[in-house]
């Protein structure tokens, strides 16, 4: 079974009134070629979103990521990961 991998754009964007968890999920830093073999591309986050099991390729570091996310969710890192 191949691995479920995401890129997610460093302009992502989150809808107002947005939760955003990860269970399971590893986030990579783009590099090289690889990141080139995602299953999903994803820069919009809105509703209740729950992502499981994905391998996570990402612009940023994974702390300046969970940030964002954390500024626009209001959500603390911590009950991110």
């Amino acid at each position: 079974m191949s691995k479920k991998r995401m890129f997610v754009p460093s302009h992502f964007t989150v809808a107002p009134n947005t939760t955003v968890m990860f269970k399971d999920c590893e986030l990579r830093n783009r590099h090289g070629f690889e990141w080139l073999e995602v299953n999903c591309f994803k820069d919009h986050f809105a509703g209740n979103e729950i992502l499981e099991g994905w391998e996570i390729w990402i612009e940023e570091s994974p702390v300046e990521f969970l940030d964002k996310i954390e500024a626009y969710t209001g959500v603390r890192e911590s009950q991110l990961v």
